[in-house]
């Protein structure tokens, strides 16, 4: 038989006992599901059960369920609440979750829900939900009153072929909901949020939810107590809503959004990439500060130099890429490096890793006297060449202010050379109004060469108009001071539905945001832009201080408030879940990531971050080992 052959019988054998193990564990889920049923203690009804009820729409972007997960099992029980004329109060309706399963055997040992999650979605409508609390709550031990409504459940069951799962909670547990102020999480959620969507809830339907997560804290297989509170105004009606979404765990798949949010490698994960990012731009930003300083002539001074990038002319056709990869690569090796110098003082590096310690020391080494000698020549060679392409290209600068712009009004009035060669109209002008020497104003004051004097017309004072200098200089002050306010609200309303647009791209185009200024949570995303620009200004002044374009710097300053504050959200976002064990959606909660920037701020995280990043840049002249190994053995 040929290898051919039997490579194609074995994949076939393979795909064959696959499709019979999936066949087999697919009827033996459907068998032997686990079933979770809203039980009414006071009426003794089963409302609902898990996996038996009608499909339910959960709105846009929901969380409960992916394409790379099972479907999970829904329940939705449907509650009416009324108020007579003559009641007044709190009203309390008290309710179980019972976990159960269908066994003819008796055997409880398979009934098993410790894999899964359970989501419980309390709906309203006309917003009501600020008349309503819920309270769920967990026992270690079962109560007589639990265990009297788990003896009437399986009456109103009547099979005898129940079985509950075997297993309780650690300690008591307890959630509570509400949706009457700023606290409360239902409340965020209708009205401190630019979207409709990632609310679990079907906004043509429905106007509020509370939403509980039972997971790592709560055992699902023991029941729970569920607590209904309303005051409901006299003669009024409500109708709630109460689903019980029943999912999996999600496995470690990347392209799952439910892994990155109740995964805890997924949370670790993101809490990574969002700090990779933040400081990686940080980083770049520096970077390209560095290379531009190196580049452009600087009449003499000294550029600064690339921490991560070292020049090299023969990068061919794809420059750019070239230089990322050289960029990772040398900022893999200086952390490293880093890394080495503050492990090696360390004794049980010395102790313990002396082998590893041989190699990487030998990867490091320091260059001989031979090869010390050629980079230092080298390196003279490539300053040398620098500083004469440097003299060469220095462009013409104003001998008054020192500056280039505006490189239109640049002229040579005299005959000096050299950096005093050029000087701008308004500076020579506005020096010769101020001089006390008469003769400064007609002939240059360093070569003593007489100006090209002619006659233009100049524009009279817009003061002496009115004869009054208070009157009109007053009123330009007020303009001017409406027009910035004027500005700067435009520029905050811009500002606003710039970081709307960034929203939208990275939540995956949602087409659900709401776009309108006219809505209060966006004069709230006004607030945060102005405070984010504020706070990343000084952030950023240390990274962008070596760019010359001041478009240019205020371009990295407003891709920091995308690449810094929305990052650290979605890093804080996972840290929070991981320690409180809460649910958290996509939608960018800016605030979060404003706050935690500028507690990292106020830390000098980024102002120790940039000098770390300039020591890689900054070289020290320290003793190499000699050429010979002879000549380095000390006398006798």
């Amino acid at each position: 038989m040929s290898a051919s052959r039997l490579l194609v019988r074995a994949v076939a054998l393979l795909f064959l006992c696959n499709a019979c193990t999936t066949a087999i564990l697919t009827a033996s889920a459907a068998a032997d599901a686990p079933k979770l049923a809203f039980f009414d203690i006071n009426r003794s009804i089963i409302l609902s059960t898990t996996g038996e009820g009608a499909p339910t729409s959960f709105g846009w972007r929901s969380r409960f369920s992916s394409r790379y997960d099972p479907e999970p099992a829904v329940s939705v029980a449907v509650l009416d609440f009324a108020t007579p004329s003559h009641r007044t109060g709190r009203t309390t309706f008290e309710f179980l979750t019972v976990p159960y399963c269908v066994d003819a055997s008796g055997d409880s040992t398979a009934c098993d829900l410790s894999g899964r999650i359970l989501y419980m979605l309390v709906r309203f409508r006309r917003h009501q939900e600020a008349n309503f609390q819920a309270i769920i709550w967990q026992d270690a031990w079962q109560t007589t009153s639990t265990q009297k409504a788990l003896d009437a459940f399986k009456a109103r069951l009547n099979r005898t072929d129940v079985v509950y799962p075997s297993g309780r909670g650690a300690m008591r547990m307890e959630d509570t909901a509400a949706c009457s102020d700023l606290t409360d999480e239902c409340y965020l959620s209708s009205f401190a949020t630019y979207t409709r969507s990632f609310k679990e809830v079907d906004p043509s339907q429905y106007s509020g939810r509370f939403l509980f997560r039972l997971a790592e804290k709560y055992s699902l297989n023991s029941p729970w107590r569920v607590r209904l509170q309303h005051d409901l105004p006299h003669d009024a009606e409500a109708e709630v809503d109460v689903v019980l979404v029943l999912s999996s765990l999600p496995a470690v798949n990347p392209l799952n959004s439910r892994w990155w949010l109740e995964g805890v490698g997924g949370r670790f994960a993101l809490i990574a990439v969002g700090v990779f990012i933040a400081f990686g731009f940080l980083a770049c930003t520096r970077e390209v500060a560095a290379l531009l300083a190196r580049q452009r002539t600087t009449g003499g001074a000294a550029a600064a130099a690339p921490a991560l990038f070292s020049d090299d002319d023969n990068e061919g056709h794809f420059a750019f890429l070239q230089r990322v990869a050289k960029v990772a690569a040398d900022g893999v090796q200086k952390f490293a490096d880093y890394a080495m110098a503050k492990v090696r003082p360390l004794n049980c590096y010395a102790a313990c890793l002396t082998p590893w310690r041989r190699w990487w020391d030998q990867r490091r080494r320091l260059p001989t006297s031979e090869e010390g000698r050629a980079e230092t020549e080298h390196e003279i060679t490539v300053v040398n060449a620098s500083a004469f392409t440097e003299e060469e290209e220095t462009g013409p600068i104003c001998r008054i202010c020192r500056c280039r712009e505006p490189f239109d009004d640049l002229f040579a009035p005299c005959a000096c050379n050299g950096s005093s060669k050029y000087v701008h109209h308004h500076c020579l002008e506005q020096w010769r109004e101020m001089t006390t020497n008469p003769e400064h104003r007609r002939v240059c004051a360093e070569c003593k060469t007489p100006y090209t004097l002619v006659r233009v017309t100049v524009p009279q004072n817009a003061d002496l108009i009115t004869g009054s200098p208070i009157i009109e200089p007053a009123l330009r002050h007020y303009v001017a001071t409406a027009l910035s306010i004027v500005l700067t609200v435009f520029f905050a309303v811009g500002g606003a539905y710039g970081l709307k647009s960034v929203f939208f791209v990275t939540t995956g185009f949602d087409s659900n945001i709401d776009w309108s200024f006219t809505q209060s949570y966006h004069w709230v995303m006004t607030a945060y832009f102005l405070l984010a620009l504020a706070l990343n200004l000084n952030i950023m002044s240390p990274f962008v201080k070596d760019m010359e374009s001041a478009q240019l710097q205020l371009l990295f300053v407003l891709l920091s408030l995308v690449l810094l504050e929305v990052p650290i959200s979605y890093s804080v976002s996972a840290a929070l879940g991981l320690f409180f064990d809460r649910f958290f959606t996509w939608e960018i909660s800016y605030g979060l990531g404003l706050v935690s920037v500028a507690l990292i701020y106020v830390m000098d995280v980024f102002t120790n971050y940039f000098e770390l990043l300039d020591s890689f840049a900054e070289e020290r002249e320290v003793v190499a080992p000699r050429a010979s190994t002879e000549e380095a053995q000390p006398p006798a």
